[in-house]
């Protein structure tokens, strides 16, 4: 059988014995405290918990049969979070980032004896798996550790009972397993059961004692292949469990482990082989592309462990990651799960880097080979998961985008932690030669060790900064270490020299230190690891595996500092108003919502102004200085959902008060904040006083043309950009509104008045805005219906549609929504977009207008318009040529310009050459203070002046603005004769104020004091 021909088997058998075949759900799970879909039974949660009924013949999709039974294939995603695979993805043979469960469902049906029975003739007498080989855990409670429940007679019977009739015997085959192996819950409370696990021995030998000892025990040669859940309890709350009243199964196979181990056995015949979940035919594709694209044979090699790993096995391992990879990353790509910085995207960009990083580092693949993968992906697994062939344009754009922008930084990326690392092991070597540390009979001798150090430390810069890294946790050592955070920190200090009285020490304190520092410079510092992080776009665990490559750990208590530092300080810039109103009033958390009457409060009025609103006031609430009315009732909205809450007036007796805002606190009251002026002329003693609200209409009108907008505009950008748009944040006011979007590329200005033409249609269309309250679960799974992934939805949610017809769910833009809108698209008038932008990696923003705000853009821009073309004298018809002919004379004086400036540097540097003086060691040496425009334009300066000199120094320094700049050249025999451009530059930094260094032949450095710049160049 091939791979596909065993999931078929699979979904065939069950669709015998009545069961309804499901797609699989996306990887973007419904429950907000998944990351991803991880598990088969994901998406029949509601079911377990009764929130909703058994109805699973009614899903879109199904091959229908009842609606008690279901079975699947799920698509499913372990990599960050509780359950993490990414880090042993490649360096064996069965672990994954993304894979497929195949899995059989009873809710409330059927229970152990069909769920076992069934699987038992699945595996052996359709598969043809020898029974022999099989081995079955049941659930066995460790009651000295309080296990729940009681021994699972009922299963082990079962298995027994199974077992005797292939001739085996139970006692052999049936292994009893403790809470942690065979019983499952689902959290803390709620539904749970004993689970039923089927091992199967894959040792040379079917040898049933051999078997049996490896079962539970973590070895590849016997594994898990089939896991039966049991949910027949409720854990509650005081520790207890109790019968539930509908039991159900859950079960799950590993598609890719069965397909492996068939492939490695030749159809369950030939055991000789080590098992490989890579063997499996639906790996074949992306080996065959990635063989293709690098050059190089898959060996599959395995390494006995991750330090001296050969280069075939290296190559092995770059392999699997890569069709791992390319698996996880396109399915998740196709289910809307784009890579950014946050959250389950921050995850798939992780996993896709990785791939990029083994391939580029092992394989010696370009950027852009990743993309190439995804046509293996879509032909292996595009048949059983559609929505890969219908995204495949987008998966490979995305991924092609991520290539070229993690490419730009990569190789600088590398660069840079190469040369840390490079630095970090020189540093070790140097201190274990010095200090007699490095395992061979050297003897005590420090003196030339030590002057090596010295040397070294003196001339390298970035060593120096290792061993300074190293040495600041020594800070406040013993009297006679004499190493002081002062010394450490101040510009001028040798370094080397304060690790000689650690180096020369002879007590057992002074041997713990020297193992304490080798042990500091042997850990990337956790500030690299961040700047590798923030600047480079390097996950933490790829500067991980880089450094584990060569021996080095890494700083990570660092890094977290260094992330929570950035992190306060995006904080610190957020200037955020925090209002917490509830907390101050010990009723709040009883009290009822306030009724909204406000949905239809504008246009329920065909025109006239609206019927005036009636409330009561049942309570004043004081909150850090500012004074909130509650109502039983209001039509005034509550910011929310992004919508700014409304102002108006209220009227309590004779006496009007100014709202100024509307917020909702915990108990979903509507606070109406007065101004200081209308708290201080509140009377006293007004509960429960009758009170008319009134709105401010014009502005609620406005916000909803906003709102609306905000719609159309979500609609559009999908029609026009693809279905992976998703909403990421949005603020409705009623001047503009800026609408977030998860989008991989700028998006282009084509496709930005595309959009804008689509808004306005439909706005010409006048077509027909309406709400309908329904069950979430009856519209949970529908895809035609925008609702948040993550969100926690309460039973009964508005559905917000624009055309069709009310009630009828049948829209063209439809979305969950809890905000105000208007009656029909008519009334937005105009729609502009004033802004797009990038916000974040993966995440873009478009900023628009609508009605009066819309008019009053195009009046303005016509009016510069006409302005523009009065001031070049041109019509509107000209203008673009006009302004061509501008920017072609502009450009021609630019070139001239810069034609002179390069003869004038020219002259320069033949009069400074010409100025040289001859130095005592007989090398010419130019020093001068020179008038440029540019730092660049002093290096240049340097540069021509040390190529006329031929052999020389050439110091120079320039003032710009309240900075100076030197730059130092020294050539190849000024360098031979102890001069060195870095310590020049160094010095010379040092008395301006600042710092700078560089190689011998070429340094450049600043200071904050140009005022001193002629005299540190005289001296």
């Amino acid at each position: 059988m091939t791979s596909a021909q065993i999931r078929q088997s699979f979904l065939d058998f069950f669709a015998k014995q009545k069961h309804t075949v499901v797609p699989s759900s996306s990887l973007m799970p419904d429950s907000p405290g998944l990351l991803f879909t991880n598990a088969g039974m994901n998406q029949f949660v509601p079911i377990f918990l009764n929130e909703r009924k058994p109805d699973v013949s009614r899903w879109p999709g199904v091959v229908p049969a009842s609606d008690t039974r279901a079975t699947d294939t799920q698509k499913c995603i372990r990599a960050g979070g509780k359950h993490n695979d990414l880090d042993d993805v490649g360096w064996d043979t069965y672990h994954h980032t993304m894979f497929e469960m195949l899995g059989n469902w009873s809710f409330g049906d059927y229970f152990k004896r069909e769920s076992l029975t069934w699987g038992w003739e699945l595996l052996t007498k359709v598969w043809g798996i020898p029974a022999k080989r099989l081995f079955a855990t049941v659930y066995s409670p460790d009651k000295s550790k309080n296990d729940p429940a009681d021994f699972d007679q009922e299963a082990y019977d079962i298995w027994a009972g199974l077992f005797r009739a292939a001739d085996l015997d139970p006692s052999v085959h049936i292994v009893n397993g403790n809470k942690k192996d065979n019983f499952w819950m689902m959290g803390e409370t709620g539904p749970c059961g004993p689970c039923s696990e089927i091992h199967f021995n894959l040792l040379p030998s079917d040898d049933e004692t051999a078997g049996r000892a490896l079962v539970n025990a973590g070895s590849p040669r016997c594994i898990e292949i089939w896991n039966h859940v049991f949910i027949q309890f409720a854990a509650q709350a005081d520790g207890t469990f109790s019968p539930l009243p509908a039991r159900h199964v859950d079960t799950g196979m590993g598609f890719e482990r069965v397909a492996g181990i068939y492939a490695t056995t030749k159809g369950f015949k030939d055991f000789s082989a080590e098992p490989s979940n890579y063997n499996a035919d639906v790996f074949t594709s992306l080996f065959t592309a990635i063989e293709a694209l690098s050059g190089k044979k898959y060996g599959r090699t395995v390494p006995a462990s991750r330090e001296k790993v050969t280069e075939q096995e290296r190559i092995d391992i770059a392999f699997r990651v890569l069709a791992d990879h390319a698996r996880a990353v396109s399915c998740a790509i196709a289910d809307g799960i784009l890579p950014s910085n946050d959250g389950r995207n921050y995850v798939i960009r992780r996993i896709l880097r990785r791939g990029i990083l083994y391939g580029r580092k092992d394989l010696g693949l370009e950027t852009g080979f990743f993309a190439k993968l995804v046509p293996a992906v879509v032909g292996s697994l595009g048949d059983v998961f559609p929505e890969l062939k219908q995204q495949q344009q987008l998966i490979e754009r995305v991924i092609r985008t991520e290539e070229e922008s993690f490419g730009k930084t990569l190789d600088r990326g590398i660069a840079l932690i190469t040369e840390q690392m490079n630095a970090q092991l020189t540093a070790a070597q140097l201190l274990r030669a010095a200090s007699g540390m490095n395992g061979e009979n050297i003897p005590r001798d420090l003196k030339d060790p030590v002057k090596t150090l010295i040397d070294v430390l003196e001339t390298d810069a970035f060593l120096r900064q290792v061993f300074t890294q190293a040495l600041l946790p020594l800070v406040n050592l013993p009297e006679g270490a004499r190493v002081t955070r002062e010394a450490i920190a101040h510009p001028g200090a040798a370094v080397a020299e304060l690790l000689i009285p650690i180096l020369s020490g002879t007590t057992s304190e002074t041997a713990g230190l020297r193992r304490r520092l080798l042990d500091a410079v042997n850990i990337i510092p956790g500030r690299v690891a961040f700047t590798l992080y923030d600047t480079f776009g390097f996950p933490l665990d790829m500067t991980q595996l880089l450094a584990a490559e060569r021996g080095l750990g890494v700083d990570i208590d660092g890094f977290n500092v260094e992330m929570e530092k950035q992190k306060a300080q995006a904080r610190a810039a957020q200037k955020k108003e925090i209002i917490t109103v509830s907390g101050d009033d010990a009723g709040a958390a009883n009290a009822k919502p306030t009724l909204f009457t406000g949905f239809d409060y504008t246009h329920t009025q065909n025109g006239r102004t609206p019927a005036t609103q009636h409330a009561t006031l049942i309570d004043v609430v004081e909150s850090a200085g500012l004074t909130y009315l509650v109502f039983d009732r209001t039509p005034f909205y509550a910011e929310m959902g992004g919508q700014v809450g409304d102002i108006g007036t209220v009227t309590i007796g004779d006496a009007t008060f100014a709202i100024t805002d509307t917020i909702k606190d915990k108990a979903g009251r509507h606070l109406h904040l007065l101004t200081d002026a209308s708290a201080r002329a509140l009377p006293a003693g007004n509960c429960n006083a009758a009170a008319t609200l009134a709105v401010d209409l014009e502005r609620r009108r406005q916000i909803q043309r906003h709102h609306t907008a905000t719609h159309l505009l979500h609609w559009a950008l999908r029609e026009v950009l693809g279905t992976h748009v998703r909403q990421a944040g949005s603020s409705v006011h009623p001047d503009y509104l800026r609408f977030d979007f998860a989008h991989f590329e700028q998006v282009k200005p084509d496709q930005l008045q595309k959009i804008e033409h689509l808004v306005n249609a439909r706005i010409l269309e006048n077509a027909l805005v309406s709400t309908t309250e329904v069950a979430h679960a009856d519209i949970a799974a529908r895809k035609d219906i925008n609702q948040f992934f993550g969100d926690k939805y309460g039973d009964r949610v508005r559905v917000v549609q624009i055309g069709g017809a009310p009630g009828a769910l049948d829209g063209y833009s439809m979305e969950l929504c809890g905000g105000t809108h208007t009656a029909a698209t008519g009334e937005l008038g105009l729609v502009k977009i004033t802004l797009e932008s990038a916000i974040a990696a993966g995440t873009r923003r478009i900023e628009a207008v609508a009605g009066a705000p819309a008019h009053a853009l195009v009046a303005a821009h016509e009016t510069l318009l006409k302005e523009f073309g009065g001031r070049i004298q041109a019509g509107p018809q000209d203008l673009l040529k006009k302004l061509d002919a501008v920017l072609a004379a502009k450009a021609d004086i630019e070139k001239r310009i810069k034609t002179y400036e390069q003869r004038a540097a020219a002259s320069l540097a033949d009069e400074l050459a010409a100025k040289a003086v001859a130095a005592p060691d007989g090398l010419k040496q130019v020093t001068a203070v020179v008038s440029v425009e540019t730092p660049d334009a002093l290096r240049a300066l340097g540069s021509q002046i040390i190529t006329k000199l031929g052999e020389g120094i050439v110091r120079l320094g320039a003032a710009f603005g309240e900075k100076a700049t030197v730059v130092a050249f020294c050539s190849p025999a000024a360098i031979k004769a102890g001069h060195q451009a870095g310590k020049i530059v160094a010095e010379l930094c040092a008395k301006l104020d600042g710092k700078g260094g560089g190689k011998p032949d070429f340094a450049m450095g600043g200071g904050k004091s140009p005022d001193k710049l002629a005299g540190v160049l005289k001296n």
